[in-house]
């Protein structure tokens, strides 16, 4: 199989930094020797035999605007939760803990910083993400 590199843009402002590039994917493969796992929402590839990376840039239009990331942010995070628990691959963190540690790596470790609004706005969206996320678990837990 072989790898391409993710160029993710919300909008028209291409995000480089925060975790989000290269957002490697394998998107090559022989079909007879992968296949895609059970998962709905950021489902894997289960591939047979060698990846290689392929220094290739493919522009994916991740979101139109920022109403649009946040509405898929408050989908994918219930919809991951609820996967999570039926898989019995759960693990549970305070939400408020969940959020600013997802915050701290995307702005600070990963320098989503160096992306000004852009990577604040990002930043902030996914530890929104792990906060919702936590908070699901905690009531499919009850």
């Amino acid at each position: 199989g072989f790898t391409l590199k993710f160029k993710n843009y919300i909008g028209k402002r291409w995000l480089r930094n925060g975790g989000l590039y290269p957002d490697r994917h394998t998107r090559l493969f022989d079909r007879k020797a992968g296949r895609y796992g059970d998962r709905q929402v950021h489902e894997q590839l289960e591939l047979n035999g060698k990846i290689i990376d392929l220094d290739v840039d493919i522009i994916h239009l991740t979101y139109a605007s920022w109403t649009e990331y946040l509405r898929k942010v408050r989908q994918y995070s219930l919809h991951q939760a609820a996967e999570d628990s039926r898989l019995g691959k759960s693990i549970y963190e305070s939400p408020h803990k969940a959020a600013a540690r997802e915050f701290i790596v995307r702005y600070v470790q990963l320098k989503g910083y160096m992306d000004y609004l852009g990577g604040f706005g990002s930043a902030v969206l996914l530890a929104y993400y792990q906060y919702l996320y936590q908070r699901e678990q905690e009531r499919l837990r009850k």
